[in-house]
């Protein structure tokens, strides 16, 4: 317990350096991760939610306003979903791919009460990758953040998206992630003062996802990044892009 103790300290201390401007970015290696742990629960190796403890930092210590939690890791975050789904100060958006454990972060899951409309879940299918993450970012996720206007960008970054990683079946390389990334970081410097903190989810392949770690901290310096592990082998299927449209209409982006 004092791993997780230490892992979520450490979530909040990077979350708070970046709001007050001692750190230009942050990236927490919280291991273990966090975002399937609920109020009551600890489940998917999470025992404490360090995302959103460190978004719950920031309001309690600093008076933030809008806080947005961005969740690219391979499964739903629905610890992190669970606690502000009915409120108003957080916006939480998950691509995942689906179906997988724990089942959850369906189109229509939109939050509660004060939280209505504060809630986006992107599920993808198996086979989705690049395409499907850039296309969700320009056309989904950014626009929800134009609307919200968070005041910090907290990302749960999980790298187990990633092609080789054995528990699922998206296949999204180094580079993709780095490009997503970077998109976020560039959001924020427009728009929040360039507020960005990551926090390390899943992962499961050693070279997959350290190639990930390692293109994220690149987009978040705006340095280059070449991908050792390279792109899918596979082909990337489309069945995304009606699962996209879809939600697009539910949030009437069309």
């Amino acid at each position: 317990m004092t791993r997780c103790a230490a892992s979520a300290g450490g979530a909040a201390a990077v979350a708070s350096a970046v709001w007050q401007g001692n750190a230009k970015r942050g990236f927490a290696l919280s291991r273990p991760p966090g975002h399937h742990a609920t109020p009551a629960h600890a489940m998917g190796f999470c025992l404490l939610n360090n995302v959103a403890l460190a978004a719950q930092y920031l309001i309690h210590e600093f008076g933030a306003k809008r806080i947005a939690i961005l969740d690219i890791d391979l499964h739903h975050g629905n610890g992190t979903q669970d606690i502000f789904y009915e409120r108003d100060d957080v916006l939480f958006i998950s691509t995942h791919q689906y179906p997988l454990y724990p089942f959850t972060g369906f189109l229509e899951e939109m939050g509660a009460g004060k939280g209505q409309g504060l809630n986006a879940n992107l599920p993808l299918p198996p086979m989705s990758g690049n395409h499907a993450f850039s296309a969700a970012t320009d056309e989904l996720i950014l626009p929800l953040l134009d609307r919200f206007a968070p005041e910090m960008l907290l990302i749960s970054a999980g790298m187990d998206a990633h092609w080789a990683d054995p528990l699922g079946h998206l296949i999204l390389s180094a580079a993709g992630y780095g490009e997503v990334i970077g998109r976020f970081t560039a959001w924020a410097d427009a728009h929040c003062a360039g507020r960005i903190a990551l926090f390390l989810e899943g992962g499961y392949d050693l070279e997959g996802g350290s190639s990930c770690a390692t293109a994220a901290v690149a987009a978040l310096l705006g340095q280059p990044f070449t991908d050792p592990v390279g792109p899918a082998p596979y082909r990337e299927k489309g069945d995304w892009r009606v699962v996209l449209e879809h939600a697009k209409g539910l949030w009437q982006l069309e």
